[in-house]
């Protein structure tokens, strides 16, 4: 009996010393802590560029901040001003497109003076959100791919330059004044029929020696219908450019290695939003809210 008294008396002690009363809480839950990256990814949609970028028309949206365009991949979703110069009419239907591209967009600001410099990147990480509603879908992981290809372009993102060539020992791209850098991956397929939603992320970085370099970068996702589907073939003449699923603010690139983040957020009053397209017009719905994205964003590994 002395010795069951004993075990029950340690017992008490212990777990009052193990205590912190009845206020105490565990705030390292992950279940209850939001991770950086989904403030970060709003922020990337609905925030103001870092600065003014150099002679980037002003009445671009891309030019102020994030934007969502055709959002979802299906050929009505792709916005009029682009659909109105599309000779083929398939591409202007319901049905899906079945696959993308991750891209990054260097700019510099207007009062950069360091005008050539070393750009370094990862491989982009592509996440889909598939399902009937944004509550209920799932976020599955499409790709970790590496961009495979870069170039030169006039400041309007569609008059090319030539080509830019990496440097693959280092991995890096070379800016060059007065053009832009667009560079991005290889197309990847994938059932586009129930896609509600996209994420992309990437790291970039300036070389050291470029630390005063006043760049930008931007990244996103163009959605194809197929795989083979090809600009340079003309299969979207006469506009002989992607509408782009959407673009994220235009951030200070630094020599830290730093995220970038694209979704297809959009702002509460819908001003990032591209609502010219049919389906739009007809009710359709091409963006995630600030809170379904809160609610159900992918889970990342780091």
């Amino acid at each position: 009996m002395y010795k069951l008294c004993s075990v029950f008396a340690l017992s008490i002690l212990l777990a009052g010393c193990g205590s912190d009363g009845p206020d105490h809480q565990d705030t390292s839950d992950p279940i209850t802590t939001t991770p950086s990256y989904v403030s970060d990814t709003i922020d990337s949609m609905t925030r103001a560029n870092d600065a003014t970028l150099l002679n980037a028309s002003p009445d671009a949206s891309w030019a102020k901040t994030g934007h969502v365009t055709q959002g979802i991949p299906r050929g009505d979703a792709a916005p009029a001003w682009w659909a109105d110069d599309i000779i083929d009419d398939t591409l202007k239907t319901s049905a899906p497109w079945n696959a993308l591209t991750g891209w990054f967009t260097v700019f510099e600001s207007n009062s950069n003076y360091h005008q050539n410099a070393k750009v370094y990147y990862s491989d982009f990480e592509i996440w889909l959100l598939k399902g009937s509603n944004t509550e209920s879908a799932k976020w599955e992981k499409l790709a970790v791919t590496p961009t495979k290809w870069a170039s030169y372009y006039d400041t309007d993102i569609v008059t090319w330059q030539g080509s830019a060539l990496p440097d693959d020992s280092s991995g890096y791209y070379e800016f060059q004044h007065p053009n832009i850098l667009h560079g991005g991956t290889s197309k990847v397929s994938f059932d586009g029929s129930d896609v509600l939603g996209v994420f992309v992320r990437t790291k970039a970085w300036l070389d050291s020696s470029d630390e005063q370099a006043q760049l930008l970068m931007s990244i996103g996702v163009d959605y194809y219908p197929t795989v083979d589907s090809s600009v340079s073939k003309g299969d979207f003449a006469n506009a002989n450019y992607l509408p782009g699923a959407g673009t994220s603010r235009f951030v200070y690139l630094t020599t830290e290695p730093t995220w970038f983040y694209m979704a297809n957020i959009a702002d509460d009053a819908l001003s990032d939003v591209d609502k010219s397209s049919s389906f739009i017009q007809n009710g359709g719905k091409t963006h995630i809210t600030i809170d379904e994205w809160k609610n159900n964003h992918p889970i990342l590994s780091d």
